[in-house]
């Protein structure tokens, strides 16, 4: 994949597949240590031990209608994290969820751009109002949050995420969150 952020999405993917009701997405880059570390969290329906056990040794699916072995992203994320010497760990329970975590080297000549968190964000939230969606980015010593559940308990119902002024609200808030960690507070 071109972009990181594309992981991120269909890691999401997975998640919502999965039936989770919460997907925790984080974005570390720490330029001191060199490192950037993705991490996707959710409380989905989690994986049994040999689909877990497949995961890490080669390409599978839980997808209807799709051969086994077939799934690359897990795949994919794996071979760019040793690519740019890092690794891909998954943790999984059955009805408890799953933890992906990709680290890798930040300024890894091979490793590809972040890409666009704003507009990932946005669509997994728009997209998908009935779940809750936590968006973490940090570089360095500056931290940017975002929660759709806090959102979602002011607004009210779920479908009040998809108007569109809601919409650009939330958009301009992840834009002046990204635009902080670049350049200090937003004014």
């Amino acid at each position: 994949m071109d972009e990181l952020m594309l992981h991120v999405l269909d890691l999401a993917m997975n998640a919502i597949a999965a039936q989770a009701r919460t997907i925790r997405i984080g974005v570390w880059e720490d330029q001191a240590r060199d490192r950037l570390v993705i991490c996707m969290a959710d409380n989905g329906r989690g994986m049994e031990p040999d689909l877990l056990a497949a995961t890490q040794n080669r390409l599978a699916t839980t997808k209807a209608g799709r051969p086994k072995p077939f799934g690359l992203g897990l795949a994919l994320l794996r071979q760019t994290a040793e690519m740019c010497n890092g690794a891909l760990t998954i943790l999984s329970q059955p009805g408890k969820g799953t933890l992906v975590r990709a680290q890798m080297q930040h300024s890894h000549i091979d490793r590809p751009p972040l890409g666009d968190c704003v507009t990932t964000v946005l669509q997994l939230i728009v997209g998908h109002p009935q779940i809750g969606f936590r968006f973490t980015h940090r570089v360095n010593d500056r931290c940017y949050s975002f929660d759709s559940r806090t959102v979602k308990r002011v607004l009210g119902p779920a479908e009040w995420l998809q108007l569109p002024e809601t919409v650009r609200w939330i958009r301009q808030d992840l834009e002046r969150g990204e635009r902080s960690l670049l350049n200090g507070p937003a004014r």
